[in-house]
């Protein structure tokens, strides 16, 4: 690694209170962008904060001519930081590897940051954040949106998929991927891995969102406060080792679930007619006459007739529900 490329990464993996509240200096002096003007060089604070969006949004999902409809904090971040919404998913593209010619720097420190929970990227999401409080940034121009103060940031979803499932997943695009983006095959292993475990973070965020924060099986709610204790989990329909790269991140193939029915779903002991009406296997049926507790847990009122969600959600597609009844549920 040369020295410029080594410094460069200390100076996004290792953020400062002055050395950020120097960067919000030079973004508050910049000019207003004009067409056909060079935009200026983006300073470590932009970045790590294009790269703490990225556990907000997916940027995959919107292209040039829909950039202006991706959701917070993309908006607020091209307004501070006086660049359009292109500018900001684009440089996301880079720290993830999308676009192959990014700034090498950057893609090892969105390795170095992402690879151990997103606990790296927080740190210093935190500090920047505390600048931009110095500098009289508020809330209003800069909202907090991981929440500085959360000391508990945990990246969600994480326990559906392993270690093992994760790296058997990216370990055929490792060697193409470190030669178009300049990478060693160790840190392009680390950015790929990384990359998919944002994508599950992403995917949880949404799923909950998408299913009211509740079982669909059986309408808890814990509240957002209870989440993280695993009283709701999201898990796909179609398993995320058995789905493409697209699938895994599709807001409709997941649900949210309680620990008995998510299990329940998982191991095939549920499963769901096209129309959306849960149906219990026969074996599940017999026990349920057996033993009471199963009986409650299992058995109208509690297990609904058809699937619980919101009038506006998006509704689990229909071939992921066909994959789930054909190859994992127990007739």
């Amino acid at each position: 690694m040369s020295e410029v490329v080594g410094s460069a990464i200390t100076r996004l993996t290792d953020i400062s209170l002055s050395s950020s509240r120097a960067d919000w200096s030079t973004i508050r002096r910049r000019a207003e962008p004009r067409m056909g003007r060079r935009q200026e060089h983006f300073t470590p604070t932009e970045v790590v904060l294009c790269m703490a969006a990225m556990l907000l949004v997916n940027h995959r999902k919107f292209g040039g001519s829909t950039s202006h409809l991706a959701p917070s904090p993309v908006p607020e971040l091209a307004h501070l930081f006086k660049r359009p919404p292109s500018s900001i998913l684009a440089k996301m593209a880079n720290l993830d590897g999308s676009r192959p010619h990014g700034g090498r720097a950057e893609k090892e420190a969105a390795a170095l940051l992402l690879q151990a929970g997103a606990t790296g990227l927080f740190s210093n999401y935190v500090t920047i954040v505390a600048a931009a409080r110095e500098e009289h940034i508020d809330h209003a121009v800069l909202p907090d949106f991981l929440g500085a103060d959360n000391s508990r940031f945990v990246m969600l979803g994480q326990e559906e998929i392993s270690d093992v499932a994760v790296e058997r997943a990216v370990a055929g695009r490792v060697p193409g991927f470190a030669a178009g983006s300049e990478l060693s095959v160790s840190v392009a292993e680390k950015l790929l891995v990384a990359v998919a475990r944002v994508g599950q973070h992403v995917f949880t965020r949404d799923v909950l969102a998408n299913c009211a924060h509740q079982c669909v099986f059986c309408g808890l709610a814990p509240g957002k406060e209870l989440e993280n204790f695993g009283l709701l989990r999201v898990s796909h329909i179609k398993p995320w080792s058995d789905s493409a790269d697209r699938e895994r991140v599709d807001t409709r193939n997941g649900i949210s679930a309680c620990p008995d029915h998510g299990v329940a779903f998982g191991s095939g002991l549920l499963y769901l007619a096209d129309d959306l009406e849960i149906c219990a296997s026969r074996v599940l049926m017999d026990r349920m006459g057996e033993n009471t507790p199963i009986g409650d847990a299992f058995a109208q009122p509690r297990l609904k007739r058809h699937l619980l969600l919101p009038r506006a959600a998006l509704l689990p597609r229909e071939k992921f529900i066909r994959w789930h009844r054909e190859n994992v549920a127990i007739r």
